[in-house]
């Protein structure tokens, strides 16, 4: 009886060994059922070690014909007249429903550019208000292209923003259906309402930004000054009688500051625009710094105005490491500028922007958050990409850009010179990216102060008793105070 026992339990574990091989040589070689299981194990591993998930929540919009029809009317129109800044876009009724909730919304198209329509209207971004916050978080919201923000750029820089301290709104990705049709993976991007916190402020603040998105005057060359300043949320604003004083307090003083009656470093925190900026050239993210993308919040607590994270919009990627788009200050009139044609004015904020692109070239920082983020990244990219030809936004760019920076401002010219002896003319140019000052010009053992400030390809004429035969050099530095002095040989004589 025991040999007999004895041989069925080895029966029976042989059976179960062969049905386990049999299990593992199918799952092995079945693509669906392997692909799910160990790609699933593998990635649920690689979630629970870097703290992201990257299951995704759903967003069920449902539209009437109507309203249907009404929104995808305002895009056939925008691709016909081809209309680029041509008024603002109309709500319609809707419903969403997600987790559970049905949320009462209105929905409108989000954006301008006659490209970012050509898709129709399955393809375009939409900005969202619920009358009840959806996911108790969230009363206004974009859904926006993934290729508008391409792709996981836009949520690397918001997060790094977010990290160092900046207003930066929450941006994540959703599924989406439209009216039960699936209609893929959308960025969510949260609005400017009372739901977007600034951590470090122990009371609300208030948003800011100009007046009709810089409509007035778009792209001019000879902005004298710019738009006004508008609030968000103004209604509720204008309910508390104490806030509506404060914001128009703001409005004086923004004046006081443009026509120059008072200091910038009065109304707006220098050290925060400065490390925003040094920023924006780790990211090349200059697009959030153009009139109608400036975005700025009130600190009650510094009552400051501080710069916000918003619209960074890296034009081409692969362009990433081009040198001729370094600088903060480096652009193509005031349009461009807006608040930093005020900023550059005060050295402070000038020796404070150099002083923090120095620091995120040796501090590793964004190498770090990078290393940090990139398997979520990778995660997210198949969710988005699916297919299309795409390089993706790697951190050996970024590494690349950071160097590039790093030989800016280690490079040994700062300046080329010419004279003119006729004129008596000396007239010195600016060869570096970052703004720099002429401090002195050596005349064989003589020596004459300048202390002039020279911007990216500026240049400046200075009147000077030269004779011909007398050795010249041009003594220049960055504004930074501990900043090392570089010579320059005046080598191109006229006449």
């Amino acid at each position: 009886m025991n040999r007999l026992f004895f041989l069925l339990n080895i029966t029976i574990v042989i059976v179960l060994l062969i049905v386990a091989a049999l299990g593992y040589k199918y799952i092995k070689y079945d693509y669906i059922v392997n692909n799910y299981i160990f790609s699933k194990v593998k990635q649920n591993v690689k979630n629970e070690l870097s703290g992201k998930d990257t299951k995704l929540q759903e967003i069920k919009l449902k539209l009437s014909d109507e309203s249907l029809s009404l929104l995808e009317g305002y895009v056939q129109e925008k691709i016909e007249t081809g209309d680029s800044f041509g008024g603002d876009n109309k709500y319609v009724k809707g419903k969403i429903f997600s987790e559970g909730n049905t949320y009462d919304v209105k929905v409108r198209l989000r954006g301008d550019m006659v490209r970012n329509f050509n898709g129709g209207l399955l393809n375009s971004s939409l900005t969202i208000k619920s009358e009840e916050a959806l996911w108790n978080s969230y009363d206004k919201f974009s859904l926006l292209r993934p290729i508008q923000e391409y792709y996981m750029y836009g949520y690397l820089y918001y997060e790094f923003m977010k990290s160092e301290g900046f207003v930066s709104p929450d941006f994540k990705l959703v599924k989406v259906k439209l009216n039960e049709s699936n209609n893929g993976v959308f960025i969510f991007q949260q609005a400017f309402t009372k739901y977007l916190k600034n951590q470090s402020s122990s009371e609300d603040g208030f948003y800011l930004k100009f007046k009709n998105d810089c409509r007035n005057g778009m792209r001019s060359k000879t902005i004298e000054r710019s738009p006004d300043l508008t609030v968000y949320q103004k209604k509720e604003l204008k309910k508390d009688k104490e806030r509506w004083a404060l914001w128009k307090n703001i409005q004086a003083k923004y004046f006081l500051v443009e026509t120059g009656k008072i200091k910038a470093g009065e109304l707006f925190d220098i050290d925060a625009f400065a490390k925003f900026g040094a920023i924006s050239d780790l990211f090349l993210s200059h697009h959030s710094d153009i009139c109608h993308n400036v975005r700025m919040f009130y600190n009650p607590d510094s009552k400051m105005l501080e710069p916000i994270a918003w619209d960074p919009h890296l034009h081409d990627v692969v362009e990433i490491n081009r040198k001729d788009n370094l600088s903060l200050l480096y652009s193509n009139g005031p349009y461009n500028k807006t608040i930093f044609n005020l900023l550059y004015k005060d050295i402070g904020f000038i020796q404070s922007y150099e002083k923090y692109l120095i620091e995120y070239t040796k501090n590793g920082k964004l190498e770090s958050f990078l290393d940090n983020e990139n398997e979520y990244i990778l995660s997210c990219e198949k969710l988005l990409v699916k297919g299309r030809t795409y390089s993706g936004v790697r951190n050996q760019k970024f590494i690349d850009h950071i160097n590039i920076i790093k030989d800016v401002l280690n490079q040994s010219k700062l300046t080329k010179s010419l004279i003119d002896f006729d004129k008596n003319i000396l007239m010195i140019k600016s060869k570096s990216e970052i703004p720099l000052i002429i401090e002195h010009i050596m005349v064989d053992d003589s020596v004459i102060n300048i202390n002039e400030r020279l911007f990216p390809n500026q240049l400046k004429e200075f009147s000077i008793n030269i004779k011909k035969g007398q050795k010249i050099k041009v003594v220049s530095k960055y504004n930074s105070i501990d900043s090392e002095k570089r010579i320059d040989k005046v080598v191109r004589i006229l006449n």
